[in-house]
Parts: C-alpha cells; sequence; structure tokens
C-alpha cells in the first residue's frame, strides 16, 4: 500500500527588463502563496513582449520552461510571444536515481520537446544487460517496460542516454544522462535485537527487528489485530507485539526474561511484505539474557563524602529472592569482623539497609554481598562475591592554610587557601570568616567542599588577618572544633609604566600644547627618547598589519632629536600620574611631523613607545574599491586647505597616487586594486605643515560604530541558484537553476554572450565532490542537475555558483531521513486575542494515511514576539505603537521569548487541548506562535504551530506628523486615528496627547587621574498636554508650534473597555537658529536623522544634522553605497541644520548619506573637533516587483497517477503582462515538512538593503587629548 503524497509546487519564474537607451531595470521577485508553502518569483524579460494567450505548465518533479500567461486579454496591440529553437532536455526520469523498480513496472523518460524516436532509441543503452521493450506515450515520452521474469531482483541497472539523441529540430541533447536504478529485491532482516554478540541482554529487554522495507500497512495501535506476528521464541515467552511503524516489530515479554538463559528467536521466511517480497530463507538468531548483578550502589563511592547517617543501597537489575540476598548482606568496620546493626528494607529490586546508629566520624568501612545470591524466578545465583568500601569524614577542623600562619612578603597576585578535614556548610562557613582589613574577595569551593580559595585584590605591604570562628560547621551540622586565625603580610607591588594614551597612536595638532601623561609605581626614574620619523616609517608601524613591526622596531639613531630624564619622586606601592612636556625644553618646540617617543624604566618590563604625528590639518579619507576622496582643512580655522599636495601611499611604501586639492579641499584619486585590509596611508602637506591619515583611523567612525551594515566587497556580478529540494538522500538526483547579472553596484544587466558560470557542490567536510562549467542562455540564466554517491557522506552540503570573484550559495542537508508518517494541525479558538482573554488551543495528530496518533506524548508552549501593527491600509499613513528613540521595542521584556509551556497526551481521537489567559505586563501587542510537539509510539516526533496576534487592548491609536523633521516656530499638525483591531475605523474615542521633550543633561567627568569623559542622561520633560476625541471617522489633529529646537517625543493613549492602555507614540526633530543640546559623546559620530522610513524615486529627504558645536562649521556630506555617488562640502551655520536630498532612480534599493563636521580650534574653545554621521535612505522598489499568479486545474484533492495543469501568469507593476522564464517542482508536502526553513529568494538576493562600501578615516579620531593636572 503506497502511502497518499500531499504535494506542493513550487515555481520560480525569472525575467529581466531591458530598454536600450536608458540602462537596465530589473523587476524584482514577489512571493504568491499555493496551496500550502509554494515560492513563486519572477524577473521581466522584455516589455515589448506580451502573451496573448494564457498557456500552462505541466508541474514536474525537476526543472521545466513555459511562457508566462496573460491575467486576462488586453484591447492593447500585443507581439506574440516566440522562442527560439533549443537543445533538447531529459525534464524527469521515472523511477529517480536509486529507487526500486518492481515487475511489471515501466521506465520511463520524458522530455521538454517533441524528439527524434530513431535516435533516441539508439542512444539508449542498459547495463547489465536487460531484455524489454519501447513505446513512445507521446512525442516527448518515451517508456521502456522490462519484460517479464527478466528483472534479477537486487540488480543495478544503469540506463544510459547519450547526447547523440536528437530532438524534431534536430538538435543534439544537451548532454548525456545516466541513472541507476535497482530491481525490486527480497525481504532482508536489517536488524535483530538483542543482539547475538557482545554483552548479554539485560532481563527486561524487548526483541526488535527490523526489515529493510515496508511488511505491514501503516495502520493505528488499535488495527493491528489481523497484522502478523513475525517471530517465534524457544522457549517461549508471554508478551505483546507491536508494529511500531511499517517495517519495524518490537515484542515486550511480560515478565522479566529469565537470567542465565539462552533464547532462540526464529523469523519464517513465508513472511510476506507489502509488495509480496519474501525472505530468502528462515532467518534465526539467538541471544543469552545475563546473570544477576548489582547496578547501582549508594552512597556513590570515591564521589563525595559519605553521610554518617546515610543508607546503604543496593539496586540490582532484575527482581532478586530476598531471602538469599538479606542473609548475606553485611556492613563492616575495617577491623571490626562484627557487622552494623541495622534494618533492611526491600523496594523491589532495591535493597536499603539503614544502620542503627550514627557511623562514626574517620571510620572506614566495607559493604559486602558473598556469592550465591538467587533470582527470584528461576535458579540463577550471582556467581562471585562482591566487595565495596567507603569512608566516614573526620570531624570539622582546618588542615592547613596558603600563605602559612606569619609568612611575610606574600605575593600579591596569589590566591589564599584554607583546607578542611570534612565537607563544610559552604554559605556557613563564608559567614564565619573575617579578612582584615577588608578587602574586595572571590570565593571558590573545590575538593568536595574541603578546599577554600579565596581570589582577591590586596595592598602591597599590607598586614592580613583571616579568621573563621566556630559559626563555621560541616555540612553535617557538626561545628568548627576551634577559632581559625592566620596573620600574615603582603610583599611590595611589582614596579609599573604606563603610558595615558587612547592607543599607541596619537595625532597633535599644532596649535594644542604637547604633553604626555604616565603612570608610575615603584619607578623612581623614566628615560625617555624622541625620534623624528619618515612617513615610510609611519607606514611600517601604524598601517594595517603594521602591529607585529612594534616588538621588533628600532628606531634609527640619526632620527634621535632628544633624550632626558624624568625623576618620578613617587612614593612606594602608591600609583602616581607625572605630565610630561614634549619637547622636555620649555621654549623648545616640536615642528610639524611624525615622531616616535620611546620610554624606558630600569626596574619596569620592555620599553613603551608613542606614535604621533604633530599637525595643523585634518585629513578626511573616504575609500572604496575603486575610488579615494581625501578633505584637507585646517585645524585653526576649520576651513578647506586649496592646494595641499597629496600623495598616496599602499602598505609597502610605494607611491600609487598624488594630486592638489581644490578649493573646497577635495581630491578624488583612483584606488588600485587591492584586498581591503591592505589599507592607504595618505600624506597631505601645505606651507604650514603636514598632515596624515591612514584607511584603518576610523574609531568610533567605523560602519559599526554608525549602525550601518558595511559591505566592503566590489561585486562585478550578483548571483542567485536554488535546489528543488532542501533535503536529500544518499543516491539522489539534485536539482537546481541559477540566474547572473552584471552588478554595477545595484545597477543589473544582463552578462555577456558566452559568459560561463562554475557550479560546484561541496560536502559537510568542505570538499569539492563535483564542478562543473555551464554557458549562460540569453537570459543569464543556468540548470542542471547532479546526483548524490550512494555512499554520500551524510550533514550539510553547499551547491555553489561563481562567476568571476562573485559566489552564492544554497545549502541543503544528506540525511537518511524518515519522511513524516504523520502531521500536527494546531488551531486557536481565536485568530486573535486582547489583553485579558481566555485562550483555548486545539492540536490533533492525524496518520498521512489517514486516523489518529492516538495516546501519544504531547510538549506544547506559546512563544511571545514582536508584532507591528499593519492592518491600516488607507491614507494617510500612521505609526500604531510605541517605540524608543533608535527602533527597538519599549515594552517589557517579560513579554518576549516563552511564556507558558506543558506537557500531556492526545486522546483516542487524536486531539488535545488546552486553556491559559493571555496577559501582556507591558503595553505592547505580541506576536503570539503556538507550538505543539507530539511523539508517536515510534519515537517519531512532529511539530505544529499556529499563530495569533495578542493586543494590548481593543484597538489601537495611530499617530502621525506632516514631517520628522522641523523648525523652531513653525506649526506641526500630528493626526490621531482611532482604528479597531481589524484596522477599520473606530470614532469618538478620546485621546490623551502628550508632547515630552527630550532634555540631554551633559556633564564632564573625570574617569581616572586626569582624565574626563561626557555623561549624558535624557530627561522628559512635558512641554504640551491636551485631550481630544476622535471624531466619527476615527480622526483627530492636534496642532502645536514648537518655541525650541530639540527632540520631542509625542505621546498618545486611550482606554478600552477593560482598562488596557493603548500607546503609541513617535519623535520629531526641530531645528532652530539657536544652539541646541543634543548631548555630548565621547567620539566623533553623531546621528543624523532622516525625515521618513522610505522613500519614493522624485521624493525630497531632509536630513537633519545634530552639530554639537557652536558657530559655522565645514561639511562634506556624501551620497555612498558601494562607491561615491555624489559629494560636496557645504558650510553650515546652526548646529541643527536641515539638508534636502533629492531621491534618484538610482538610489534603488538604498543609499546612505553621510556628512562629515569639521570645527577649528579657533571657534572651539580652543581646541579642533569633528563629527561623523550616516543614515540609511531606503527607496522603494515597487516599480520593479512583479506580480505572479499560479492557477491549478483542479481545487479538490488528487489521486496518484491524475495530471494537474497549473495555469502561471506574470505582470509588471503596471498591471501588464511579460514573458518569463518559469521553473517549477512538485514537492512532497511531508518532505517539506521535514526539511523546514526555505531558499534565499530572488527578491532577497537581488533586491536587498545593499551594505555600505565607502570607510571613512580621519587624523582627528587619534587625536590626543592631554591629561589635566587635577593635583
Amino acid at each position: 500500500m503506497k502511502r497518499p503524497l500531499i504535494h506542493i509546487l513550487i515555481v520560480s519564474v525569472v525575467l529581466a527588463v531591458f530598454t536600450a537607451a536608458c540602462g537596465t531595470t530589473e523587476a524584482t521577485p514577489t512571493p504568491v502563496p499555493l496551496l500550502e508553502r509554494p515560492v513563486v518569483t519572477a524577473m521581466a524579460t522584455d516589455p515589448t513582449l506580451k502573451p496573448t494567450s494564457a498557456p500552462t505548465a505541466t508541474a514536474l518533479a525537476g526543472q521545466a520552461t513555459a511562457e508566462a500567461p496573460a491575467p486576462e486579454p488586453t484591447a492593447e496591440p500585443t507581439v506574440p510571444v516566440t522562442s527560439r529553437p533549443h537543445s533538447p532536455r531529459l525534464l524527469e526520469h521515472s523511477p529517480q536515481e536509486g529507487e526500486e523498480l518492481a515487475p511489471g513496472e515501466p521506465v520511463v523518460f520524458t522530455f521538454d520537446q517533441p524528439m527524434n524516436a530513431a535516435s533516441v532509441e539508439q542512444a539508449l543503452t542498459i547495463s547489465p544487460e536487460l531484455g524489454g521493450t519501447l513505446q513512445w506515450l507521446d512525442a516527448s515520452t518515451l517508456q521502456f517496460l522490462p519484460g517479464e521474469g527478466a528483472l534479477l531482483a537486487g540488480t543495478r541497472y544503469t540506463f544510459a542516454l547519450d547526447a547523440t539523441a536528437r530532438a524534431e529540430n534536430d538538435l543534439a541533447l544537451e548532454r548525456d544522462v545516466t541513472f541507476t536504478v535497482r530491481a525490486l529485491g527480497m525481504l532482508e532482516v536489517t536488524g535483530a535485537f538483542p543482539v547475538t554478540e557482545g554483552a548479554p541482554a539485560s532481563a527486561d529487554a524487548e526483541i526488535i527487528v527490523t526489515f529493510n522495507r515496508p511488511v505491514v500497512p501503516l495502520s493505528s495501535l488499535e488495527g493491528q489485530g489481523s497484522l502478523p506476528n513475525p517471530i517465534e521464541i524457544e522457549p517461549a515467552v508471554a508478551g505483546e507485539g507491536v508494529w511500531t511503524n511499517t517495517s519495524v516489530f518490537t515484542f515486550t515479554p511480560a515478565e522479566p526474561l529469565a537470567s542465565g538463559t539462552t533464547y532462540n528467536v526464529t523469523i519464517p521466511a513465508t513472511l510476506r511484505a507489502v509488495r509480496g517480497e519474501t525472505l530468502a530463507e528462515d532467518y534465526r538468531w539467538s541471544f543469552s539474557v545475563r546473570p544477576p548483578s548489582v547496578q547501582l550502589v549508594e552512597p556513590e563511592l570515591g564521589v563525595g563524602s559519605v553521610d554518617p547517617e546515610t543508607a546503604i543501597v543496593l539496586s540490582f537489575d532484575q527482581p532478586m529472592d530476598r531471602d538469599t540476598v538479606s542473609e548475606r548482606f553485611e556492613l563492616l568496620q575495617l577491623g571490626d569482623e562484627e557487622p552494623v546493626d541495622g534494618t533492611l528494607v526491600w523496594e523491589g529490586s532495591v535493597l536499603r539497609f539503614l544502620p542503627r546508629d550514627p557511623l562514626p566520624r574517620g571510620s572506614s568501612f566495607q559493604i559486602r554481598l558473598p556469592a550465591g545470591s538467587q533470582v527470584a524466578n528461576g535458579d540463577a545465583t550471582m556467581a562471585e562475591d562482591q566487595s565495596w568500601e567507603m569512608s566516614i569524614p573526620a570531624l570539622p577542623q582546618v588542615t592547613g592554610s596558603t600563605p602559612a600562619n606569619g609568612d611575610s612578603g606574600v605575593d600579591l597576585g596569589a590566591s589564599l587557601y584554607i583546607g578542611f578535614s570534612a565537607p563544610m556548610d559552604t554559605e556557613a562557613t563564608i559567614q564565619a570568616l573575617k579578612i582584615t582589613p577588608e578587602t574586595s574577595t572571590f570565593m571558590t569551593w573545590g575538593n568536595d567542599d574541603h578546599a577554600l580559595t579565596i581570589s582577591w585584590y590586596p595592598q602591597p605591604a599590607t598586614r592580613y588577618t583571616v579568621e573563621i570562628s566556630t559559626a563555621a560547621r560541616d555540612r553535617y551540622g557538626v561545628p568548627l572544633d576551634k577559632r581559625f586565625r592566620l596573620s600574615f603580610t603582603t610583599g611590595d607591588a611589582p614596579p609599573a609604566l604606563a603610558l595615558l594614551t587612547e592607543g599607541s597612536i596619537g595625532m597633535y595638532p599644532s596649535m594644542s600644547e604637547l604633553s604626555l601623561g604616565l603612570q608610575v609605581m615603584n619607578v623612581p626614574a623614566v628615560d625617555m627618547d624622541l625620534y623624528q620619523l619618515t612617513v615610510e616609517d609611519l607606514i611600517v608601524l601604524a598601517s594595517e598589519g603594521g602591529w607585529p613591526q612594534w616588538d621588533r622596531y628600532n628606531p634609527p639613531a640619526s632620527g634621535r632629536i632628544a633624550s632626558w630624564t624624568v625623576e618620578t619622586k613617587a612614593p612606594t606601592n602608591k600609583r602616581t600620574v607625572l605630565y610630561a612636556p614634549l619637547p622636555p625644553g620649555e621654549d623648545d618646540t616640536l615642528e610639524s611631523g611624525t615622531y616616535l617617543l620611546v620610554v624606558r624604566a630600569p626596574a619596569a618590563d620592555q620599553p613603551l613607545m608613542h606614535l604621533f604625528v604633530v599637525s595643523p590639518l585634518n585629513v578626511t579619507l573616504k575609500t572604496s574599491t575603486e575610488e579615494a576622496l581625501v578633505w584637507v582643512t585646517d585645524l585653526a580655522s576649520g576651513k578647506p586647505v586649496n592646494k595641499a599636495a597629496v600623495t598616496l601611499y599602499d602598505n609597502s611604501g610605494s607611491v600609487f597616487a598624488e594630486g592638489t586639492t581644490d578649493r573646497q579641499g577635495l581630491l578624488s584619486l583612483p584606488m588600485p586594486k587591492q584586498e581591503r585590509w591592505e589599507g592607504v596611508t595618505v600624506l597631505a602637506e601645505t606651507e604650514d605643515g603636514q598632515g596624515v591619515v591612514i584607511s584603518n583611523w576610523m574609531q568610533g567612525i567605523s560602519p559599526w560604530d554608525l549602525k550601518v551594515n558595511a559591505d566592503w566587497e566590489l561585486h562585478d556580478y550578483r548571483t542567485h541558484i536554488y535546489t528543488d529540494k532542501l533535503l536529500y538522500q544518499p543516491g539522489q538526483q539534485v536539482l537546481f537553476k541559477g540566474f547572473v547579472r552584471l552588478d554595477d553596484d545595484g545597477n543589473y544587466s544582463l552578462p555577456e554572450p558566452d559568459t560561463v558560470a562554475e557550479v560546484s557542490l561541496l560536502e559537510s567536510t568542505g570538499q569539492t565532490v563535483w564542478s562543473e562549467r555551464f554557458p549562460l542562455s540569453e537570459l543569464g540564466s543556468l540548470d542542471g542537475r547532479v546526483t548524490l554517491s550512494e555512499s554520500a557522506p551524510l550533514g550539510q552540503y553547499a551547491l555553489v555558483i561563481k562567476i568571476g570573484t562573485e559566489i552564492q550559495q544554497q545549502w541543503f542537508h544528506v540525511a537518511e531521513y524518515r519522511v513524516p508518517e504523520f502531521a500536527v494541525s494546531v488551531q486557536t479558538d481565536q485568530p486573535e486575542y486582547v489583553a485579558g482573554d481566555v485562550v483555548e488551543l486545539g492540536a490533533e495528530a492525524t496518520y498521512f494515511s489517514g486516523g489518529p496518533v492516538s495516546n501519544a506524548e504531547v510538549h506544547w508552549r506559546v512563544i511571545a514576539g514582536g508584532y507591528s501593527f499593519d492592518r491600516w491600509q488607507q491614507q494617510p499613513t500612521f505609526e500604531f505603537g510605541e517605540r524608543l528613540l533608535y527602533g527597538d521595542s519599549g515594552a517589557a521584556i517579560e513579554d518576549f521569548g516563552v511564556l507558558t509551556e506543558g506537557a500531556g497526551q492526545t486522546g483516542a481521537d487524536g486531539r488535545f487541548t488546552i486553556s491559559f489567559p493571555a496577559e501582556l505586563t507591558g503595553t505592547q501587542s505580541r506576536h503570539l506562535t503556538f507550538e505543539v510537539m507530539v511523539m508517536d509510539l515510534s519515537n517519531q516526533t512532529i511539530t505544529g504551530r499556529a499563530q495569533a496576534v495578542l493586543h494590548a487592548g481593543d484597538g489601537y491609536i495611530g499617530i502621525n506628523t506632516d514631517r520628522y523633521v522641523g523648525s523652531e516656530g513653525d506649526p506641526l499638525e500630528i493626526g490621531l486615528q482611532s482604528v479597531s483591531v481589524a484596522g477599520e475605523p473606530t470614532g469618538n474615542v478620546p485621546v490623551q496627547v502628550s508632547i515630552l521633550q527630550q532634555e540631554w543633561l551633559t556633564v564632564r567627568r573625570e574617569v581616572s587621574p586626569g582624565s574626563f569623559a561626557w555623561e549624558n542622561e535624557v530627561r522628559e520633560t512635558s512641554v504640551h498636554e491636551t485631550e481630544v476625541t476622535t471624531d466619527a471617522d476615527g480622526y483627530a489633529t492636534v496642532n502645536w508650534t514648537p518655541e525650541t529646537g530639540g527632540t520631542f517625543k509625542i505621546l498618545a493613549e486611550a482606554r478600552d473597555a477593560k482598562g488596557n492602555a493603548i500607546r503609541s507614540a513617535l519623535y520629531v526633530w526641530v531645528s532652530s537658529d539657536g544652539y541646541v543640546n543634543w548631548g555630548r559623546g565621547n567620539n566623533l559620530h553623531m546621528d543624523l536623522v532622516s525625515d521618513k522610513k522610505l522613500y519614493e524615486v522624485g521624493d525630497t529627504a531632509s536630513i537633519l544634522v545634530p552639530s554639537p558645536f557652536e558657530g559655522p562649521v565645514s561639511a562634506l556630506l556624501t551620497i555612498e553605497r558601494g562607491g561615491l555617488l555624489e559629494h560636496r562640502v557645504l558650510t553650515l551655520t546652526g548646529n541643527s541644520e536641515v539638508i534636502p536630498i533629492e531621491i534618484e532612480e538610482a538610489f534603488a534599493p538604498n543609499v546612505y548619506v553621510s556628512v562629515v563636521l569639521i570645527s577649528g580650534a579657533d571657534s572651539n574653545e580652543g581646541e579642533p573637533g569633528a563629527r561623523v554621521g550616516t543614515v540609511i535612505l531606503p527607496v522603494s522598489t515597487a516599480e520593479r516587483e512583479l506580480t505572479v499568479s499560479v492557477t491549478p486545474d483542479t481545487e479538490g484533492p488528487v489521486k496518484p497517477g491524475d495530471k494537474v495543469t497549473f495555469a502561471i501568469s506574470v505582470s509588471d507593476a503596471s498591471g501588464k503582462p511579460v514573458a518569463a522564464e518559469v521553473s517549477a517542482q512538485l514537492v512532497d508536502l511531508a518532505l517539506e515538512t521535514l526539511a523546514g526553513g526555505s531558499s534565499l529568494s530572488v527578491l532577497d538576493t537581488f533586491y536587498r538593503e545593499r551594505g555600505l562600501g565607502v570607510v571613512t578615516a580621519m587624523s582627528l579620531v587619534r587625536r590626543h587629548v592631554p591629561l589635566e593636572d587635577t593635583t
């Protein structure tokens, strides 16, 4: 009996849109539901071609090519779709690779077009030779029927069809095709347990037999009365047998098997499988049952300490004759032949001995059980004497310590150790312990709580006392015998020397005071040597990969320009901060250049080095894989520097580009072909001095710091590949299809003719097991198949498509999987809930073949995740829900993850029901997933899921504004919309509206001696409160005019009939002519603000620049993605300027706007400053997306052998039909259930968010901030 299959059709359609004059536009794949779990994707081929009729695509278990039908004929002129002749392909063969071929069953070859019959028949060979007849079912379908009796059971036959086979168009087969099938073999026993060899079986063992094919039809436990019992046991054993699945039989004895007995089991050759196969002969095996033994002794001997009042427990592997055991058991104290008095208690097969009195402390004992103890059922006995020894711990006392009492000069890094004679009550002992003087400690116990280790932070040259009072007690409640006291003295701290810099490399503005902070301890003097370095030296030490040079770098003696010694005069054992001017003389100054300071202390470790640049310039460097943009500004004025000579070096110190900046301080130069990590060093020179930047100087302004995704690789191509399934068995065939496009930073075009892509298969070890080169079609596509080896290792595989340097891979698994035999459906009594409701959850487990899964184990849980209300489909749009400033949900963390879970069992009807209250601790709605895991008697576990929304209240309040970025004094209109949970307007709802200003409280605090940092705290202050009631359509407005600049939170709140709070909020940013405190950070990044979440082509984006600087600043504005798209220099007069950006078609799917601010020392409290911000602008790709519809010609269930036709139509964003290349696959739903997951869609491949390929570095990132003398 064949298991009915539930299939899903997965159709992938790929099209490419091209115009002759305007470049390339590619439509985006769009998933469309079909049956259970289809994936339908498309990319347009030619906007001028439209199908005139609605052709259909017949679903095959492989790849197909079809033309897309129009949804409906239109009145517009149409051009018939034609396709050029192409080489024929074998779409499918049945049976598949590795499958069995039964007598009377045909081998069927299905081609994609009418074939030349004679050439096909001549090209077909079968090895070994197999007689039979060939028959053409139609012009593209060939059938081979083996002759009666020709198939040899179990024989593998290889069918080979070489490329000489031709189609009616006289084109040859695309490639040779070879596959192997196996003639239906004999029924075989693949496993019999207990096994003959190895250790004897336990008395409670089950007898299990597994076969190589189904022996009985799938049935429920209640329906097994008519199924055969395949085994005969000698001597006879009473019990019950169950077919746990169609090929596994389990026999459970009613009583334990007899110890010491050998059982013989026979499976008669008359046993017949489902398809009629029989055993070649009777199958026989035997096994023995081991004699009685002690499985477990308690207490666990040799592990931990034994309680003086412990019970002795012997657990046997089978029921024993209690008298023969009891008369032999004894417990003896070593050195005493008189057994310990006590009571024997039996619990089944477990003997428990309870001593009359507590066992003496510090004593050892032996448990004895002489040979001869007999089993309860039979004559088998224990053949050997058995004994076990145990010790009772001594009374508690301290046995030793490290350090010892009276020690001096104790190492400050050493831990304290205290040993005890007994396992201690750890909590009571720690409470009884005191260290004087007090210090922070971390205590750990070891050796079964006999040893206490104290990690601590002692002071140097200090006398410490450790005391443990008699309040300390052991694990059994006995107190310490006497108070313990330990005294010792620590030694001096080791010499220590540190440079108080923010790194090994610093940048010192020429106009700033040059000084260096040193921290010393027990160092009487510090020697300093100052060297002037060349640019080449700088590159060796500071560029990417230069760190290994530091340990072995010796500066040239000729470059030393000063040497001096600093007497520290620091007290012993005290960390002291010194301030050393650079250079040492009061009248000395350092000209612009690169320097190395080497600091030595005779008593400290190896010398310390500080590399620094003295410069009047800041150099900003933006690099992509193809371009370098240099911006040079003056540190004093903050203005761009004209005519600065710029030289670019690679990691080897070679010059690869040079030029001169323009009036805006800009210079754009090409980048060489190199790895991103190799880096670039830029030297800018003027009459006033030089400036330096290296491409890795981006601390605080890297893409990660700016919270954007980076993609630093240059992509010449974008590829996509997918397989027909995600789960295979060894020997099965993997079908795949791929697409390739030229990628010019998101602008796609077709590859050149004759472009070849390489497809490889990597097994789980990473080894390539197959590779082939494929020429791309005129649409930039390829398809093929690869057969897995019969001995293919199990695990995860990768199918990799490579063209140029671009690699894309599709993962799948190879497993000896077991296709699910049943499904679990989960239903809720309501599609959604409101906080306070009761959830009624029902699950039903049914076999695919029919019938309930009865009395099965069930584990269920409810998982909560985030939910964004999106049911309001009208205009205008609104924000629903309350979120924090940077997009994270503000609800309580308790509303995430597993909310509740439990276990149970299905009933006789396979059903299971539960109920629980729907509760939230926060005020935000949640998406609930209900998981029900069912395990049947064959230990197969299947999970069913249902989902529902748990609304925080019975409705929502939407909130919007006409813009997210406003100006001081300009009115803002705030819109409110009350809606039901279904997204329909609800009128007359009172709403409380609060406008809260986010005020930054910024202070500068000392975080270490001489070092200060900014600390920010946000305080919300209400600046406007009002209550409005929505009208009959659920709409209301609030008008508010901001009186100051800053960040404002607009909060709307209502209550439902249950009292649930319904809250929504949004943020607006207000610019001002005056200074706005946006907070001060301790690095150079700032958060730009865009006025929309998604832009359409033609929109104007408003970008707020929250500058921390007062007065005019220079700004470099760039629009970036894989490279630099636009750049310009601006002067911003306020610290909340708004910059407009016109959204262009080339910006889709996204671009990044970056702003670099430079504030000169003249206008920034004497110190130069900089800030860098980047914001992503998502741009709609709706114009590039296609709509794909798939319609089967039947809606009801179908039977094996039925033919189903699917009509596939594709249309563009305007609804016009387009031609398409189609691939279709028909997949067993049970297999999809087992595989789980899904492939990356074409949409995700080609139109997902693109990462930022531009890196920003600047000199001021390395700016050294001198320590302040706070003494």
